[in-house]
């Protein structure tokens, strides 16, 4: 089975990076390729056929086009994707997508996102079948803007198959599209059991961990504000925040958190290797995030050893399953109000911001009562299983 894989971003350094590099390991029993959008001076090593994007070179002059409006790296959003710069980039995506077409004639392609590269897929690749994996950051693109929505909704709607998260995104898919429910299907993520593991002491000092984008949508100020009212003995606690740090807002937000009072390490965008290992000796992950798709760093740090604190995300405790969501590791917060999809309603603020605070104090009072759960379920061995299944189906 020849199987292509797309993106339109940089196969690295984001979720659906880590989700897609993990599911082309996982079907290594098939011929792939790959097409997704680089910059210029990328070092991208991938094991199978490569068909590269690139951009800040020649015609495509400005950087790679993100899912999210603030990327890890250096972006460019999809609302200022406009006039002369759309044409280009749909050309640009075009040109490979036909070029790939030519040369590896795929039995069925793995598009990620549902937004406008994906659509262009579909109507490339009119008898292929194809696909369609949600991110949740490309529904947030879709609610966010009117760029090309009407092109989109028409061409996602004809996939042969969509993947979701978890259900409550599969309900929004098939109303955003008009989608029957037998073309969609929860596929959940997947953690590498071989680096997320645990077998070592923890370190004796009390390690609190953020670890994803450094951005306001991420809740990251609001940790630092609860990190710095927290009241343990400051010689007895450290923050670590590893994830991509880029933009006016996150030098403003590093900037903060070396600046606070209690100890903070900002480790920046950090290996997966290398953070595993970290992880191991770790204490507690919080996730003070406002919108995610599934977020998959929940299920390393539980399999690391570590109690998790996080916001009671729409799917999150569904996608995670009654045993774990009630092992009594993972600590669910509510989601303060919030103004648009992902930014946090300002007279709400300083109460959130109480109530992190408390319940950091309350889970490191009892962090070492850590109850062994099953996570089986969610590792990417079985979501290789599950995607081997549906292909086969097609």
């Amino acid at each position: 089975m020849k199987v292509l894989h797309v993106i339109a971003q940089k196969p690295q350094d984001t979720g659906s990076g880590v989700y897609l590099r993990n599911l082309i390991k996982q079907l290594n029993n098939c011929e792939q390729a790959l097409v997704a959008g680089v910059d210029i001076e990328d070092e991208i090593h991938i094991e199978i056929p490569f068909y590269p994007v690139v951009f800040r070179k020649e015609e495509l002059f400005f950087p790679v086009v993100g899912m999210s409006d603030r990327m890890p790296y250096e972006s460019t959003a999809y609302k200022d994707l406009r006039d002369e710069k759309l044409i280009l980039w749909k050309d640009a995506f075009r040109g490979k997508l036909e070029e790939v077409k030519k040369d590896f004639q795929p039995d069925i392609i793995i598009s990620h996102h549902l937004y406008l590269l994906t659509s262009m897929v579909r109507e490339i690749f009119p008898t292929t079948k194809v696909m369609g994996v949600c991110h949740a950051t490309d529904l947030r693109q879709l609610m966010s803007h009117g760029l090309e929505r009407e092109y989109i909704v028409n061409q996602i709607s004809k996939l042969d198959k969509i993947l979701a998260l978890h259900e409550n995104q599969k309900r929004t898919i098939e109303d955003t599209f008009s989608i029957d429910n037998g073309r969609t299907e929860v596929m959940g993520l997947g953690y590498d059991r071989k680096l997320f593991n645990f077998h070592e002491e923890k370190r004796e000092r009390l390690e609190i961990w953020y670890v994803g984008k450094v951005a306001h949508a991420k809740g990251v100020e609001e940790l630092l504000d609860a990190y710095e009212k927290l009241d343990i003995k400051r010689n007895d606690v450290v923050l670590k925040i590893a994830g991509g740090i880029s933009g006016e807002e996150g030098s403003y937000l590093e900037k903060k958190a070396r600046s606070l009072s209690k100890d903070v390490e900002v480790l920046g965008r950090t290996e997966q290797k290398k953070l595993a290992a970290q992880m191991k000796k770790g204490h507690i992950l919080v996730l003070p995030s406002y919108y995610e798709g599934f977020p998959m760093v929940v299920v390393e740090a539980l399999a690391c050893g570590m109690k998790v604190v996080v916001n009671d995300l729409p799917g999150l405790q569904e996608g995670l399953g009654k045993g774990i969501s009630r092992s009594g590791n993972i600590h669910f917060l509510p989601m303060p109000p919030l103004e648009e999809v992902d930014r946090i309603c300002p007279h709400h603020r300083e109460s959130y911001v109480e109530n992190l605070s408390y319940k950091l104090k309350e889970v490191a009072a009892d962090e070492k009562k850590i109850v062994p759960v099953e996570l089986d379920k969610l590792s990417w061995e079985g979501v290789g299983r599950r995607y081997f299944e549906i292909m086969k189906e097609l």
